[in-house]
């Protein structure tokens, strides 16, 4: 994340064992609380805990992101810098639905409808920080608001705790933005078992991930004699596994017998891209 992390204050909410999380937290985090409570009503209560830990704090503003979201680097300061009252990213998923992150209104009882403007913001045809009725899975909030919002009970009704929220901010006439400016990331869906075919509009993810920063770099290269030059790796090591994932659930690719013509060498390899 490109932000002082010092300034942040982090709190995870996972059931996940505490120290493969703390090995997970990048350096910087001066302020870092890993909850591993199990609430009776998750996404409510949670939420709810959440606004009032914040509220103990003096942070400008409340970030929340949840674990089915995957965004750059640039996302969050970029947000931060448009000082709205509430605004989120424009977030879809990558298998070719319209899916996405926010809502263009609201039908009588508070029910998805898809507005008339719905696709030109989800294409990006029309680009800009513009309100919209219901934002979902991140989103910043300002110090004033996020401190009503407990006034306001924003969770405490039947409805999703997302669409509670806009709910309440809709009524309190508190405008909601979506930036669709830059391209800030996707939403994970149960499909996304591997990154390797990303393409299209995400192939600058499948770099990121993939490829090494410096590969072009010609200092990556060392002559280890006269015209004879030694890289190093081409790819991540996020690549070797995800390919042997990949590769292992190729049917009739792993396990099978291979033999090679030469002594000593007629075994029987059960996964071979393992090794």
């Amino acid at each position: 994340m490109e932000y002082d992390k010092s300034r942040v204050e982090l709190v995870i909410l996972s059931l996940v064992d505490g120290d493969l999380v703390d090995e997970w937290i990048p350096e910087g985090f001066e302020k870092f609380t890993h909850l591993q409570e199990e609430f009776d009503s998750e996404d409510h209560d949670s939420k709810q805990y959440f606004l009032e830990m914040y509220t103990e704090t003096s942070a400008e503003y409340f970030v929340y992101i949840d674990s089915s979201v995957h965004i750059t680097a640039e996302t969050i300061p970029e947000l931060l810098s448009y000082q709205k009252p509430v605004v989120a990213p424009l977030l879809t998923k990558r298998d070719g639905t319209a899916w996405s992150n926010f809502w263009g209104t609201f039908t009588d009882t508070w029910g998805y409808k898809r507005s008339t403007d719905y696709d030109n913001i989800f294409t990006r045809t029309v680009q800009g920080v513009m309100p919209v009725a219901c934002v979902r899975n991140l989103y910043v909030i300002e110090r004033s608001v996020a401190v009503k919002m407990i006034e306001w009970n924003v969770y405490d009704n039947h409805l999703e705790p997302d669409i509670s929220f806009c709910k309440t901010l809709f009524e309190k006439r508190v405008p909601v933005f979506l930036s669709n400016v830059h391209n800030y990331g996707w939403l994970k869906s149960k499909a996304d078992k591997n990154d390797l075919q990303l393409t299209g509009p995400f192939l600058e993810d499948w770099k990121a991930k993939y490829v090494r920063n410096k590969v072009l770099d010609a200092e990556a290269f060392n002559e280890h004699c006269k015209n004879v030059f030694v890289h190093d790796s081409v790819f991540t090591e996020e690549f070797g596994r995800d390919m042997v994932k990949a590769l292992d659930h190729l049917p009739g690719y792993t396990g099978r017998v291979q033999h090679h013509d030469r002594p000593g060498y007629n075994l029987r390899s059960q996964h071979i891209m393992s090794h």
